[in-house]
C-alpha cells in the first residue's frame, strides 16, 4: 500500500544485490570460493539445487573463477528405501481408509495407517518394527498425526523414490473468480483484484494466516510494500511512526526470587550490574500481563543483573505520521503490526485491537511476548492484513465475515487466475506430534522409542507468531518462542528424522521439547521457513523443598534444577541443509537450544538467516559440539551479534554424567573445525554474550567480522587458540579487534592463544578490562600471531592502549609477533591449514566432483577402496567423538588419539568416510567382548585383511595397520573401552573392533591397545542390549565348546565372501550399525 507520509524512505541491500563487507573484492571472491569447496567437502552428497543455492548465495556469478562452475542442472528427486512387503501402503489420490492398507490396495490417510499399525501390534510382536510407505501426493492433514508411546518402533517413509509432501494447509477447490469493482473511497490503484467466495466453515478457525498458490506463498496485503521471503530490511519497512508508552496494567508487581545457593560467585564477578551468578526470575508481575506462558522469567524480576536498561515492556500503541486516513474501515483483532525492537535485537508482533481514523493512532493488548528483552520503544514497523493495503501484484486478503478472498493476481488487466492452479490455504501449525510421557518428577508412562521418519516433504504449516510464547532457560536469554513447530517430539528415545525436505513452513520447523534422548536430524533441508529451523527447549524444575519457603511457587517446567533429566541430551544434528529462514520473526536461527546438554552439531550449512546461525541460550549441562560447520550471509536485519551467539545468565543445577554428581558447572563445550563467515553485520564470529563460560573454541576460520570473539559481563572459563581470524569493519558496539574479554577473576581467566588475526582495517587487535571488577586479573593470552598494514598492533585494557612490546614488558601476551599483511594467497592456505583441507587435489576432485571426469579409473567405493588416499588418512583430532546409530539405540565413542595413535587415525577415516555403515555386530558374548566391523560389501573389504591374518603387504598397502607400540597410555581394556582386534598372525590389526563387557586387562600385554572408550550411560542403556543369543562365533579354535552347541555365531570366511547377504539370511536378530559418523 503507498501512502503519503512525512518521511524518506530507507534503502538497503536486498537480497540479491553483493553482499557488504568492507574488505577487498579480490579478497572475499577467494574466500567465498574456499566456502563453496568446504561445503562439499564436509557435504559430499549436496543435490544441483543445494549448489546452485551455494552459488547464488555466495555470489560466485560476481567473481572470476575458473575453478567453479554453476550447477547444469536443478532437478531434484526423491531419496529410495527398501520397503518390506508387509508395509503398510498409503496412497492420498487412490486410497480408501477401508481398504487392508496392502501395496494393491492402500489406505488413504495418515491416521488410519497410524490405527492400522496399532491393531498389528496388538496381534503380534509389540516391538516388531512396522513400516509405513507413503504413494506419492500431497496428504492434506485435517488435524495433527499422533504417536504415542504405543507407536514405537515405527517407520514413515516415501515409497521408491516417489515425492511425498505432508501439508498443514487445505486446498482451496472450486473457485469462481470475479473482478472486484473498486469502491470510490478505495484508493488503490487501477488493478488486477480478484476475488471468491470461500466459506469459513472450509477453514479451520474460519480463517488463515498465509495463501500458497502451485506451493509458493503470496504476500499477506501489507504496507509498505515488501516480499518477506526475498526482500531484507529496509525493504518493506517504515520509520514514520511515533511509539507509545507501555501499557499501565492492575496486575501486582512481580515476585522476584533469587536462588543464591549453590551459586557461581567463585568463578566470576556478581556486581548488580555484571556477572550472572545466581538463578533468578519474576514470577507473575509483566509477564502475566503481557501473556508470556508461563508468567514467569528473568527479564520480569525486579533489577536483574545487567536489567536496569532493559525490562520486560513493549510500546502499547503507535501513531503512524501520515496527514491521510490509513484504514476507511476497521475490524479488530484482524491487522497486524511488525515492529523491530529498538536496537534490532528482534521483532515484535502486535495484534491491533483499536484504530482512530483521526489520529491514525493504533492500539493493542495481545503482543510483544516474542522477545524477552524488552523495552519501552520499538523501531521500524510494517503493517499487515487489511484490504486497504491490497494494491500489489501476489497480495491477497481474506475477509473471514464476508468470506471472500481478494487476490492481487498480477499486473496484466482483466487476467483472472487460472482454472488449474492450485490454491491453498495454511490451516495446521503442527503436522506430527511424537509425544511420550516426560521424565520430570511424579511423571510416569512410556517413551516413544525407535521411531523413524524419512525421505519427507513437510510443508504449509500456519504461522504461530501470536500463538502464547515461553521464556526459554527461563528468561536466561533473549529468546521468547511458541512450543510448537512442523513435528514436535517430546518424551521419546532414538527418533531419526533424516532425508527431509522442510519447505515453506510458516512457524518452526522442528521441535525437540522436554525429555528426549539420542534424536537425530541428519541430512534434511529446511528452506523458506518462517521462524526457526530446529529448537532444542527442555524443562526444568525448582528444588524439592522450596515450595516450601517461596512467597509464590515457581510454575512447572521453570527452576534452577534439571536433576530431574526431562531435556533433551544425545542430539545429533548432522549433514542439514539450511538457507532462507526468519520471514515471519527476526530473532530466529537455524538451530536454537536452551535447558539442552551433550548436542552435536556436526556438518551442517547455514545461510541466509536474519540474525546469528546458532545460538546456545543457557549453558546448562554443556557438553555439546560444533564441528564442521558452514555459517555465511546471517545477521543480514538484525544488529550485535555473531555467526554463533551463547548466553548463560541462568545458572542450572544438573547431574554431571562422568561423576554422577550435582552440579552448576557445566562441562566444556567445544567448537571447532567451523567456517563462518561473518559478512553483512555480524558483531563477532564468536559472540559468547552474557556470562557464557566453558567453551574450548579452537581450529576454526572465521573471516569478515568486526571483532573475532566477546566475552562480557562475568565471562569465564572460555579457551580460543589455533583460530584463524581476517577482521575488519565498523559496528555500533565496537571497534575492529580480534579478541574482546571482560574482567576475570584468578583461576577462572578466559585465555587467548596460538591464534592468527589479521586486521585488515585497525591494528588494535585485543581488548580487556582488567580492572572492569577491581580484580586486575588479564586473561591469558600468548603466541598469537598478529598482522596488520603497518605490521604494528596494539592491545586495548583498562589503563590504556599500547603497543605489544609495552604490554609484554609486563609479561602479558609473550610470544606474540606482529608482521604486515600476507597476500590472498597465503589467507586462503592458512585457511585450508586450519580447518584440514591442506590438498586440493581431494578437495576438488573428491569432494567436489564438479567436473565430468572418468571415475572407473579408480577403484570403488572411493575412497574407501584405497586405504593410502589422502582422503583415508586425514589426521584426526587429538580428542574426537564418534555416534554410532544401532537397531538398539545410539551410542557415542570418545576418542583420544594419545592412547593409540594408529588406531585412532584408522578409525577416524573409517567412520568419517562411511565404512562401518549396515555393518553387523557378529560377535557378542556376555562379560567379555562385543566385535563388529567387517564390511557386508565383500568388494570394499577385499581391499583390507580378507583372511585371519594381516601380512607386511598387507601393511604396504594399507590393507592393515601397524599396532601401538611403547609403554600403555590411558585406559587399558576394562569395561566401555574400545580396540582394534589383532590377526592371529603378524599382530597387525585392519577393520575389526571391539568392545569390552568387562575387564579385559589381560590383552594389554599381548598388544591390544584401546584408542577410545563408550559413553558410561550408552554402555548401560544401548551396548549391553546389542543381541547375544548367537554366542561364540563359529569357528574352532574360538568355541569352547567341543560340539559347537554354544557356538550359534557366523563363520568368519562366509563373512568375508557373502557380505551381509549371508547374515541377514541366517541371523536375522543380528544387531546392525545403520550409520556411524564423527564429530571433532
Amino acid at each position: 500500500m503507498n501512502k503519503c507520509l512525512f518521511f524518506t524512505i530507507i534503502t538497503l541491500t536486498s537480497a540479491s544485490s553483493p553482499i557488504p563487507t568492507p574488505f577487498p573484492v579480490q579478497l572475499e571472491c577467494d574466500v567465498y570460493e574456499l566456502a563453496y569447496k568446504y561445503a562439499h567437502y564436509i557435504q559430499k552428497d549436496l543435490t544441483k539445487t543445494q549448489e546452485q543455492a551455494l552459488f547464488d548465495a555466495l555470489q560466485l556469478q560476481n567473481c572470476n573463477t575458473s575453478t567453479i562452475t554453476p550447477p547444469s542442472s536443478t532437478i531434484e528427486t526423491a531419496p529410495i528405501y527398501n520397503t518390506p512387503s508387509n508395509a503398510i501402503f498409503v496412497d492420498a489420490t487412490k486410497g480408501n481408509d477401508n481398504n487392508p492398507g496392502t501395496k494393491s490396495k492402500p489406505l488413504q490417510t495418515l491416521h488410519a495407517a497410524r490405527d492400522l499399525s496399532r491393531t498389528k501390534r496388538t496381534k503380534s510382536d509389540p516391538s516388531a518394527t512396522i513400516t509405513i510407505a507413503l504413494r506419492t501426493g500431497i496428504y492434506y492433514l485435517t488435524s495433527v498425526l499422533l504417536l504415542g508411546g504405543e507407536d514405537s518402533h515405527l517407520i514413515i517413509q516415501n515409497y521408491n523414490g516417489e515425492k511425498v509432501q505432508i501439508s498443514g494447509a487445505t486446498p482451496l477447490l472450486n473457485l469462481q473468480w470475479s473482478k472486484h469493482k473498486q469502491k470510490q473511497k478505495q484508493k488503490q490503484k487501477q488493478s488486477n483484484i480478484w476475488s471468491t467466495k470461500i466459506p469459513s466453515k472450509n477453514l479451520r478457525n474460519g480463517t488463515m494466516t498465509g495463501l500458497r498458490y502451485n506451493g509458493k506463498r503470496a504476500i499477506r496485503a501489507r504496507w509498505p510494500n515488501g516480499n518477506p521471503e526475498t526482500q531484507l530490511f529496509p525493504e518493506g519497512w517504515s520509520n514514520a511512526v511515533t511509539w507509545g508508552l507501555p501499557k499501565t496494567f492492575d496486575t501486582p508487581v512481580a515476585t522476584t526470587i533469587v536462588v543464591n545457593t549453590p551459586n557461581r560467585s567463585n568463578e566470576g564477578p556478581c556486581e548488580v550490574t555484571n556477572g550472572f551468578c545466581y538463578y533468578t526470575t519474576g514470577i507473575n508481575g509483566a509477564c502475566l500481563s503481557y501473556g508470556f506462558d508461563p508468567a514467569s522469567g528473568y527479564w520480569c524480576s525486579k533489577s536483574p543483573p545487567r536489567g536496569q536498561q532493559y525490562s520486560t515492556s513493549f510500546p502499547a500503541n503507535l501513531q503512524i505520521n501520515s496527514s491521510e486516513t490509513f484504514f476507511h474501515s476497521f475490524t479488530p483483532n484482524q491487522t497486524i503490526v511488525n515492529a523491530f525492537r529498538s536496537g534490532h535485537w528482534f521483532s515484535y508482533v502486535f495484534l491491533i485491537d483499536q484504530y482512530n481514523s483521526t489520529t491514525n493512532n493504533m492500539s493493542w493488548t495481545i503482543g510483544g511476548f516474542q522477545g524477552g528483552e524488552g523495552v519501552n520503544t520499538a523501531a521500524e514497523f510494517n503493517i499487515e492484513n487489511h484490504f486497504d493495503l491490497l494494491d500489489s501484484e501476489n497480495e491477497w486478503f481474506y475477509n473471514k465475515d464476508t468470506e471472500i478472498l481478494y487476490w492481487f493476481y498480477n499486473d496484466t488487466a482483466n487476467a483472472a487466475p487460472p482454472l488449474d492452479l492450485l490454491l491453498e490455504g495454511t490451516q495446521l501449525q503442527e503436522l506430527i506430534r511424537i509425544q511420550g510421557a516426560g521424565t520430570a518428577l511424579n511423571e510416569k508412562g512410556a517413551h516413544v522409542v525407535d521411531v523413524l521418519v524419512q525421505g519427507l516433504i513437510f510443508t504449509g504449516t500456519a504461522a504461530s507468531y501470536l500463538e502464547p510464547h515461553g521464556l526459554p532457560s527461563d528468561g536466561g536469554g533473549d529468546w521468547a518462542l511458541a512450543r510448537t513447530a512442523a513435528i514436535n517430539v517430546e518424551g521419546t528415545e532414538n527418533i531419526n528424522i533424516q532425508n527431509c525436505l522442510f519447505e515453506r513452513l510458516d512457524g518452526n520447523g522442528l521441535l525437540i521439547s522436554g525429555y528426549n534422548r539420542n534424536v537425530s536430524v541428519r541430512n534434511n533441508e529446511f528452506r523458506w521457513i518462517g521462524e526457526n529451523p530446529i529448537i532444542s527447549w527442555g524443562y526444568t524444575s525448582d528444588f524439592d523443598h522450596a515450595n516450601v519457603s517461596r512467597p509464590v511457587p515457581i510454575p512447572k517446567g521453570q527452576g534452577p534444577s534439571a536433576t530431574d533429566g526431562n531435556h533433551p541430551q544425545g542430539t545429533q544434528i548432522d549433514g542439514n541443509f539450511f538457507h532462507e529462514i526468519g520471514h515471519y520473526q527476526k530473532q530466529v536461527s537455524c538451530y536454537f537450544q536452551a535447558q539442552t546438554t551433550t548436542t552435536n552439531l556436526t556438518n551442517n550449512i547455514c545461510f541466509n538467516g536474519p540474525r546469528a546461525g546458532i545460538n546456545f541460550n543457557d549453558g546448562m549441562g554443556g557438553g555439546n559440539l560444533l564441528d564442521s560447520n558452514l555459517i555465511f550471509n546471517m545477521v543480514r536485519e538484525t544488529a550485535d551479534h555473531g555467526s554463533f551467539n551463547s548466553w548463560d545468565r541462568q545458572p542450572f543445577l544438573y547431574i554431571n554424567a562422568k561423576s554422577k554428581k550435582a552440579t552448576y558447572v557445566p562441562l566444556y563445550n567445544e567448537i571447532v573445525g567451523n567456517f563462518w563467515i561473518n559478512n553483512y553485520n555480524p558483531q563477532e564470529a564468536t559472540d559468547n554474550d552474557d556470562g557464557s563460560c566453558y567453551y574450548n573454541t579452537h581450529h576454526n576460520f572465521f573471516p569478515f567480522s568486526v571483532s573475532g570473539l566477546k566475552s562480557d559481563y562475568g565471562g569465564h572459563d572460555n579457551h580460543h587458540h589455533h583460530n584463524l581470524y581476517i577482521n575488519g569493519g565498523k559496528s555500533e558496539f565496537v571497534t575492529t579487534n580480534c579478541v574482546s574479554i571482560c574482567g576475570q577473576k584468578k583461576g577462572h581467566e578466559d585465555s587467548f592463544f596460538n591464534n592468527t588475526c589479521i586486521l585488515i582495517n585497525g591494528s588494535n587487535y585485543a581488548k580487556f578490562e582488567e580492572n572492569e571488577y577491581g580484580t586486575n586479573i588479564l586473561p591469558l593470552m600468548h603466541d598469537n600471531s598478529i598482522y596488520t598494514s603497518s605490521g604494528k598492533a596494539t592491545e586495548t585494557g583498562s589503563v590504556g592502549q599500547f603497543n605489544i612490546s609495552t604490554w609484554q614488558k609486563k609479561g602479558h601476551d609473550l610470544g606474540t609477533t606482529v608482521n604486515t599483511l600476507p597476500s590472498n594467497q597465503e589467507m586462503i592456505e592458512m585457511a585450508k591449514k586450519v580447518l584440514g583441507m591442506d590438498v586440493d587435489d581431494e578437495l576438488d576432485n573428491d569432494a567436489l566432483d564438479m567436473s565430468n571426469q572418468d571415475d572407473n579409473k579408480q577403484c570403488q567405493p572411493y575412497p574407501l577402496c584405497d586405504p593410502l588416499s589422502t582422503a583415508m588418512t586425514k589426521n584426526p583430532p587429538p580428542i574426537f567423538n564418534a555416534t554410532f546409530v544401532t537397531t538398539q539405540g545410539n551410542f557415542n565413542i570418545l576418542v583420544n588419539t594419545s592412547w593409540s595413535p594408529h588406531g585412532a587415525l584408522r578409525f577416524y577415516n573409517l567412520v568419517r568416510n562411511g565404512f562401518y555403515n549396515q555393518t553387523y555386530f557378529f560377535r557378542v558374548i556376555s562379560g567379555f567382548v562385543n566385535e563388529f566391523g567387517l564390511s557386508g560389501n565383500p568388494q570394499l573389504q577385499k581391499h583390507y585383511c580378507n583372511d585371519l591374518s594381516c601380512s607386511t603387504a598387507a601393511m604396504k598397502s594399507g590393507a592393515a595397520i601397524q599396532k601401538d607400540k611403547g609403554p600403555l597410555i590411558g585406559q587399558g581394556n576394562t569395561y566401555g573401552t574400545v580396540a582394534y582386534s589383532l590377526m592371529n598372525t603378524g599382530g597387525n590389526a585392519s577393520v575389526e573392533i571391539y568392545i569390552n563387557y568387562g575387564d579385559n586387562s589381560r590383552l594389554d600385554k599381548l598388544g591390544f591397545r584401546p584408542f577410545g572408550v563408550v559413553n558410561v550411560d550408552d554402555m548401560t542403556s544401548v551396548v549391553e542390549h546389542l543381541y547375544k543369543g548367537y554366542g561364540e562365533l563359529n569357528e574352532t579354535d574360538l568355541c569352547p565348546d567341543p560340539n559347537k552347541k554354544l557356538c550359534k555365531g557366523p563363520k568368519i570366511d562366509r563373512m568375508l565372501k557373502e557380505g551381509n547377504v549371508y547374515l541377514q539370511q541366517n541371523f536375522p536378530k543380528m544387531s546392525l550399525v545403520q550409520e556411524a559418523w564423527v564429530g571433532e
